[in-house]
């Protein structure tokens, strides 16, 4: 179900932006044109950040993640490497004395 997360944000994002209020013509608008074509970087939408946000957190709590612990896969390498003697034993003894006290 997460990966319903990208289309809906991606939704959200553009149904904001088509509502998004345009501006009417007043008596100084070619001032506020000026003054908006000086500014490179448009200021942060908070409003818009929060409704992603808000969104994004809809989607992992209907996802319903697992609380408990998961559950641990461990990949030994058993080439000839790790036969190789290392101590008091080869190398793949000292990784299977190393993942008992995980399991």
């Amino acid at each position: 179900m997460l990966w319903l997360l990208p289309p809906v944000l991606l939704l959200v994002y553009l149904l904001y932006r088509r509502r998004a209020p345009r501006p009417k013509p007043w008596a100084g608008v070619w001032l506020w044109q000026k003054g908006r074509a000086r500014r490179f970087h448009p200021r942060p939408d908070l409003r818009l950040f929060l409704l992603l946000l808000g969104a994004a957190l809809l989607v992992l709590a209907l996802e319903d993640p697992p609380l408990g612990p998961s559950p641990l896969v461990f990949v030994v390498d058993t080439s000839a490497s790790m036969a190789a003697r290392e101590g008091k034993g080869t190398r793949l003894d000292l990784a299977k004395e190393r993942l008992l006290p995980l399991l």
